[in-house]
């Protein structure tokens, strides 16, 4: 509570966009960034501080369509020359984690406009260009681990890309993304629902289950290559050096906590098509039961 009391001091933005700046003093940096006001959306629905919450939700929900870019799908957030900057960066991708978690928290609650968003993230990327470097649809991806030795076929996988600037699947973010579309599928009537999305939450959760399999754990990326390999800069390669993210940095080919607890929640919220969603592993979603108000400060 003190944390988040100290972000609403510090960080909290009053204008027309709302939402909360990117860092707090003594190093602060002034840029909004959607995916952290998802974090900070849910932070303030856990502790149950409805205007915090509320601040956060109007600026998610205002960033919808700002990137000229991908206007079917959310901004990365705004710039950060100055205080509370309201610009919008000319270069920014569509982010995954964005996407996904933001209708994990419930700060879309237009359902015409999530399933816009969903068909428009679900679409595959367009391969690569003359110079090796990934051009972008959407965030869909196949991928196959070609260094898989035990058995001979290699198995190809289905899922999402970090953002729309990268390349490679990257897991954790496949995880979000299932769980994200098998949301939105459960709130439609039988006759709603869109038969590519829940092929899609099919596709993505068989190959984490696959890669479960395989390894006992998830690794951040099936495809191989070192960090010199990544910062060659060419996708196509057979080992390209993990799966880029597209804003900096890559996930190589190892297993991750972070993929694997992922993929945990996602086996938690919905195991198979038949499985009924559980709410209780939506890290984003209001718990069942009220965090205890501390009474007693004594040591």
């Amino acid at each position: 509570r003190d944390i988040l009391r100290a972000i609403r001091v510090e960080g909290a933005c009053n204008d027309d966009l709302g939402g909360f700046m990117g860092q707090l003093p003594p190093q602060e940096l002034f840029y909004r960034s959607t995916e952290h006001n998802v974090e900070m959306l849910a932070l303030a629905r856990l502790l149950e501080d409805a205007q915090a919450e509320q601040q956060a939700a109007k600026f998610i929900h205002q960033m919808y369509a700002q990137n000229q870019a991908y206007g079917h799908s959310y901004s990365e957030g705004t710039a950060g020359a100055t205080g509370c900057d309201r610009a919008q960066p000319t270069d920014s991708a569509m982010v995954g984690d964005v996407t996904f978690w933001s209708l994990l928290a419930d700060a879309e609650t237009d359902q015409d406009r999530v399933e816009t968003i969903l068909k428009f993230a679900t679409l595959a990327s367009d391969g690569y260009d003359v110079q090796g470097q990934p051009t972008q649809k959407g965030l869909w991806a196949q991928d196959v681990d070609s260094l898989w030795r035990d058995g001979l076929a290699k198995p190809t996988l289905g899922g999402v890309q970090f953002s729309s600037k990268g390349h490679g699947i990257q897991w954790a973010a496949t995880a979000g993304a299932a769980m994200a579309m098998a949301r939105s599928i459960s709130r439609q009537d039988a006759s709603g629902k869109d038969k590519d999305v829940a092929g899609k939450v099919e596709q993505a959760r068989d190959s984490l289950k696959t890669l479960l399999a395989m390894y006992g754990g998830v690794p951040a990326s099936v495809l191989g290559g070192n960090y010199e390999a990544w910062r060659s800069g060419k996708a196509d390669a057979s080992f390209p050096g993990g799966s880029d993210t597209g804003l900096g940095w890559p996930c190589l080919r190892y297993l991750n906590v972070v993929d694997t607890a992922w993929t945990g929640l996602l086996l938690l919220y919905q195991a198979s098509e038949s499985d009924t969603v559980n709410e209780d592993a939506n890290p984003f979603a209001r718990p069942r039961n009220p965090v205890p108000t501390l009474e007693e400060y004594s040591c």
